[in-house]
């Protein structure tokens, strides 16, 4: 989809946040930061609902949002592993994901060495 590069014109919040303490939209003609788009591809009247959504959620969906787009990445993470190995056991595929999400170095200090060192165990 091309970046959009159209101008960003003032948008009225949905009606169910118009009046909500919460929503941010007036803020955005003065305040250079909020002028930019958060994402390239999104429309600013769909990135303006979006922001007006976030902005009236409480903070525990939030984090529940965060919890679960990490949970998925890591699923993604693991189901690329086993398309790349798949007659790895589940041990040294958790190893090689763990090297993903830590980094070799710190992989290494908390489960020892990964493939292609000293496997034993692996």
């Amino acid at each position: 989809m091309p970046d959009y590069t159209g101008p960003r014109l003032p948008v009225a919040a949905p009606a169910r946040f118009a009046g909500s303490a919460e929503c941010h939209l007036h803020r955005r003609e003065g305040d250079p930061h909020l002028a930019r788009p958060l994402s390239r591809d999104t429309h600013p009247t769909a990135e303006d609902v979006q922001i007006a959504l976030l902005s009236s959620m409480p903070a525990w969906r939030k984090v529940e949002l965060t919890c679960d787009a990490c949970r998925t990445a890591r699923l993604l993470a693991l189901a690329g592993l086993r398309d790349r190995h798949p007659t790895e056991p589940p041990a040294l595929l958790a190893r090689r994901l763990a090297a993903i999400l830590l980094g070799d170095e710190l992989a290494e200090r908390v489960y020892g060495p990964g493939p292609g060192r000293n496997t034993a165990g692996f």
